[in-house]
């Protein structure tokens, strides 16, 4: 069955449109995860001045379980 003209227009027309809605909101979704990397790190640098410090300081890293987080998560180079 062949579909009246008008119909086929439509479904042209509705596609654009949800392409074009698709498509900002992934421009806009992927500038969001951006700013977000961004954001996270500048927080994983500002973490790991503190874990210098505080080692510095003398800090039992293995004395609470958020030092234990740190340990966990350290790179590979860094010892406690």
């Amino acid at each position: 069955m062949e579909l009246p003209e008008n119909t086929k227009n439509n479904d042209i027309e509705f596609n654009a449109i949800l392409k074009k809605t698709c498509e900002a909101s992934l421009k806009t979704t992927s500038e969001k995860i951006r700013a977000l990397e961004t954001a996270l790190n500048h927080l994983r640098d500002t973490k790991w001045d503190l874990v210098d410090t505080l080692k510095e300081l003398g800090h039992d890293f293995r004395s609470t379980p958020e030092g234990m987080d740190v340990i966990l998560s350290a790179p590979p180079n860094m010892k406690f």
